[in-house]
């Protein structure tokens, strides 16, 4: 009889912590906020991650160099201090000055000001904004929260939009067959950060971001400077140092844990040269 008892509490016992864990909002509640798949799209195999940017508790960021604007750090250093569910290459720089081609800000504070590029603008509610620059024009950013201008756009407005040169443009490893990443958003609200291994050019990359759902997409660096992590894995390591990455979270408190590290204190405001070509 004592063994059916405790055979029975046992069981019971199972019921209540099941349902617990049914009803606590937080377990499994960040599951399928950022999720990874590999597709294929426009013929080509995509590396792709999803963030639902509707999950009140994802958060999304840029993340510079330990040592500020005008350094470069390894990527796995970068992803060790960030600590992100995910994250891909950031916009592009100049090699020699590794000075970001575009405008960074975090948390409302200007790290970069840069020259040229499409604006992935995320606002303090997690919306986001695609809005395209004219080269060497100052914009205003006070919007948002965070401010990351790479592109050129691939999407816009459900159609293919692939023009560099009207968007200032310049260099020419653009124009060539090359790794990819883009970023983009569908009409639910979800961000879509892409990585092509295969050398691609940009109609190809932007024919897949439109197949994928995009609605607007721009490209970020590409070639050695292709990245992308998930959850513990580097899904695609670059083969150089890079200057800049955006990061996806989906809690908020190892988010708040590490969020004095993605913009160090060491950086300071720097207007990039207009000479820089890209």
């Amino acid at each position: 009889m004592r063994y059916i008892i405790r055979r029975k509490n046992v069981f019971l016992n199972g019921l209540m912590l099941f349902a617990i864990v049914l009803a606590s909002p937080s377990v499994f509640a960040h599951s399928d906020s950022i999720t990874y798949q590999k597709r294929w799209a426009a013929g080509i195999p995509v590396h792709l991650v999803t963030v639902n940017l509707n999950d009140v508790d994802v958060r999304m960021s840029p993340v510079l160099p330990r040592y500020g604007v005008g350094h470069s750090e390894l990527w796995s250093t970068m992803i060790g201090r960030a600590r992100p569910t995910a994250a891909i290459t950031g916009t592009y720089f100049d090699t020699r000055s590794l000075y970001p081609t575009g405008d960074i800000m975090v948390d409302g504070d200007f790290a970069c000001r840069g020259v040229v590029g499409t604006a992935i603008g995320f606002g303090w509610n997690n919306e986001v904004l695609f809005v395209p620059t004219k080269r060497g024009r100052i914009s205003d950013w006070s919007a948002f929260q965070h401010i990351l201008v790479g592109g050129p756009v691939l999407v816009w407005n459900g159609k293919l939009s692939v023009n560099p040169r009207a968007q200032g443009f310049r260099d020419s490893s653009l124009f060539a067959k090359r790794q990819r990443t883009a970023i983009g958003v569908n009409k639910r609200g979800k961000l879509l950060l892409a990585a092509v291994t295969r050398p691609v050019y940009l109609r190809k990359i932007a024919r897949a971001m439109r197949e994928l759902g995009a609605i607007n997409a721009a490209a970020l660096d590409g070639g050695s400077s292709t990245a992308l992590y998930y959850r513990g894995r580097s899904i695609v390591k670059p083969s150089r140092r890079l200057t800049n990455l955006l990061a996806a979270y989906d809690d908020p408190v190892r988010h708040s844990e590490v969020r004095y590290l993605l913009a160090p204190a060491t950086n300071r405001y720097i207007e990039q040269p207009e000479s820089t070509e890209r």
